[in-house]
């Protein structure tokens, strides 16, 4: 499920990402710039011999992010990169080469005002690289 949404032109806009499979992608997966992005469940995956992954998620300027049990492999280089924002990372799976880049804080910078469940890492794996685009609900 990816959500997007936002009230006003001047307001933060809200971003929801869950279930989404990245494989193979440079960077910027997404690059959060004066936004709020709720991201959980999500996989990530580089192995391409022609690119070089540089990083996944970019915490840039304004950015206020909740990043909950997401998968990041060996593929990737960066996790998240930049400092420029707010970063609260939980239960992630991340194997990637040179890791979390970023400033992290220990409770999330904003309140979600919906229901979610989270899967394990190990679960959502499975769930992405098998149903991420054909129906996969939360």
């Amino acid at each position: 499920m990816v959500v997007f949404g936002f009230k006003t032109f001047y307001e933060v806009f809200l971003f929801i990402l869950s279930v989404a499979l990245a494989i193979t992608i440079y960077q910027r997966l997404p690059m959060v710039r004066n936004a709020k992005l709720h991201m959980f469940n999500n996989y990530y995956h580089a192995s391409s011999p022609t690119y070089t992954q540089q990083y996944a998620v970019g915490v840039r300027k304004n950015a206020l992010i909740i990043a909950e049990n997401n998968i990041f492999t060996s593929g990737i280089k960066y996790s998240f990169k930049d400092s420029y924002g707010t970063l609260y990372s939980s239960g992630n799976s991340d194997s990637s080469s040179s890791g979390c880049n970023s400033t992290t804080t220990s409770s999330k910078p904003f309140t979600v005002s919906y229901s979610y469940s989270l899967d394990s890492t190990s679960t959502a794996t499975s769930n992405v690289t098998s149903y991420a685009g054909s129906g996969y609900t939360m």
